[in-house]
């Protein structure tokens, strides 16, 4: 069963198949996501790659722990898999595959600062199964806030699971 067939709030498990990702690796507050996939999507689209995806972001420190300046992400966006992989430029921008796996998520119905309470969810169903992440967490955004009610927006909360 995929993300978007469930209802929000109910975790589940998905196989996901490999992904080809631009991404830019940012360093400093979570709110600095909008000008990082501005710069992101600029990128994509000087390169004439193809975007076949909604964007997302992949946190790798906690915000309760890690001071907001020493803060480490990656914005993202899925592009056509006949896009070349390419190291990380001087602008932090490259382009990876990401490996088919299996993912926990759960869908977040709502503001983005709301958010929080669906990794709390996410993570305590995880415990519950005796399931451990394998890497850290990341947010698709299946809604554009420029065309979205903040109370619609639509986010999945998503971690690789071993």
């Amino acid at each position: 069963m995929t993300a978007e067939s469930r209802p929000i709030g109910e975790p589940g498990i998905a196989e996901l198949p490999e992904q080809r990702v631009a991404y830019i690796n940012m360093r400093g507050p979570y709110e600095q996501f909008p000008e990082a996939i501005h710069r992101l999507l600029a990128w994509i689209e000087s390169a004439g790659a193809q975007i076949i995806g909604p964007p997302g972001g992949t946190y790798k420190d906690d915000p309760s722990t890690t001071p907001p300046d020493q803060l480490n992400w990656d914005a993202w966006a899925p592009i056509a898999p006949t896009t070349p992989e390419q190291d990380t430029n001087t602008d932090g921008i490259g382009v990876i595959s990401v490996p088919a796996g299996r993912y926990a998520s759960v869908l977040h119905k709502g503001p983005y600062d709301g958010i929080p309470a669906s990794y709390g969810l996410l993570f305590t169903w995880l415990a519950q199964q005796q399931i451990q992440p394998a890497a850290p967490p990341m947010e698709v955004y299946f809604s554009d806030p420029a065309e979205t009610a903040e109370a619609d927006l639509i986010t999945e909360v998503r971690v690789l699971i071993m």
